[in-house]
């Protein structure tokens, strides 16, 4: 099985959209959870904390996804200077 840099990137870059959707969903359901029940209230900003970590989490596996499915660029020889001259 051989798999391009491109396919592996796009793989990576929906595992990660898909994190971010789960923690949209999750951690928007838990607040508004949270902050229906009087009793957690005061948890809720802990909850949206580590619902923004975990979404940043996802968008950084989504821009690694990017990074691996563009094609690598080839560098200019550089030519060498004409030293004796003056």
């Amino acid at each position: 099985m051989n798999l391009s840099n491109q396919t592996i990137g796009k793989v990576v870059q929906w595992l990660g959209w898909f994190s971010v959707a789960h923690s949209l969903w999750t951690y928007g359901a838990a607040l508004l959870d949270a902050n229906s029940d009087a009793s957690i209230r005061a948890y809720a900003w802990l909850i949206a904390i580590e619902g923004i970590f975990f979404l940043g989490a996802g968008l950084l596996v989504v821009w690694l996804g990017r990074r691996i499915a563009r094609p690598a660029q080839v560098p200019e020889p550089v030519q060498a200077e004409n030293r004796g001259a003056e």
